[in-house]
């Protein structure tokens, strides 16, 4: 499209059940200087076809299918390889957009001649929602802090950025688990930036027990590089203390707590444990998050499972459904 104004980038993998809701609510986006890159990560139930059988007749789609099985990482690489608009929006083919999303953030960069823009968010269950507020910071390297302390989340798909940021940088190919840490990366990159503070994207969670992970050895080696790999591109290339290199490493390794098994409460505390010392010190998080790493660091695992089991079992599993 010669008059691009917008690429979005949508990966899919075998998703046919969701992906019907998200095309139609790209195609109800308001904003018509758009194109939409959808990537076929050699889906096997039919997605691919259901996705073409949508998109007939649209020129302002282009469908691309790999010919094997590469990951999400590589369905946003090929994705960015095709894009030509002059600020880049992820989203995930089971989510969807509220219609006035890409142009909300579109014209909040225009109008602040912004690098990056974010929104707030839904967290989507079955039967409800939950509105997920994020912070306002007008330059990247705040935002880039407020990521590492946790307070503002790195997530790919609500943030709109200058392709440009995307220069000599990539996701991490066939490491997908923490491949959304690279916005830490583009935010890193990011001049002027703005926040839209509303919620303009519905990030779907449909099953109850991704409260809590299972982490195969697999995705384990992928969160430990692409984490220390961030933090070597940070120390490289941006002004961030050792502190708050250590709060994102407490931040990474925080999911481990609320498994309730005891192996994942002692991988937490296994990993990174230099990091240990800004416990205390980390405001961004709450007093709730603080006081159930600090027992962990003082080996009171008991704590931490007792919570599992009383808030995230009984709590958010009837809360979040």
């Amino acid at each position: 499209m010669s008059d691009c104004k917008v690429s979005v980038i949508v990966p899919v993998y075998n998703i046919r059940r969701f992906i019907g809701e998200c095309l139609r609510s790209l195609m109800s986006q308001t904003m018509k200087e758009v194109e939409y890159i959808i990537v076929d990560d050699c889906s096997a139930d039919g997605s691919y076809d259901a996705v073409m059988e949508m998109v007939a007749g649209r020129p302002d789609f282009i469908v691309v299918r790999h010919e094997r099985n590469l990951g999400l990482p590589a369905a946003r690489n090929t994705g960015l390889e095709m894009a030509s608009g002059e600020y880049i929006i992820h989203c995930d083919g089971d989510d969807f957009m509220e219609p006035e999303m890409v142009e909300k953030l579109y014209e909040c960069a225009v109008r602040n001649k912004a690098d990056m823009v974010w929104c707030d968010w839904y967290l989507s269950f079955t039967d409800s929602e939950r509105y997920m507020k994020q912070p306002t910071f007008t330059n990247g390297h705040d935002a880039v802090i407020s990521m590492l302390r946790g307070s503002m989340k790195y997530n790919v798909w609500n943030k709109l950025s200058r392709r440009s940021l995307y220069d000599g940088l990539t996701f991490p190919a066939g490491r997908s688990m923490g491949e959304d840490m690279t916005m830490i990366k583009i935010a890193a990159k990011a001049g002027v930036t703005a926040h839209v503070p509303e919620a303009l994207y519905h990030y779907r969670r449909t099953n109850t027990e991704a409260l809590t992970q299972n982490y195969s050895p697999r995705k384990l080696k992928e969160i430990k590089e692409n984490t220390l790999d961030t933090v070597e591109f940070l120390r490289a290339c941006s002004e961030v203390s050792d502190v708050d290199v250590k709060r994102f490493l407490l931040n990474v390794k925080l999911p481990f707590l609320f498994t309730g098994k005891r192996e994942d409460i002692k991988r937490w505390q296994e990993w990174f444990p230099e990091a240990n010392s800004e416990i205390l010190g980390n405001k961004n998080q709450s007093i709730r998050v603080r006081l159930l790493q600090w027992c962990a660091s003082k080996g009171l695992q008991w704590v931490n499972i007792l919570y599992y089991n009383l808030v995230q079992r009984v709590v958010y599993g009837k809360l979040y459904k």
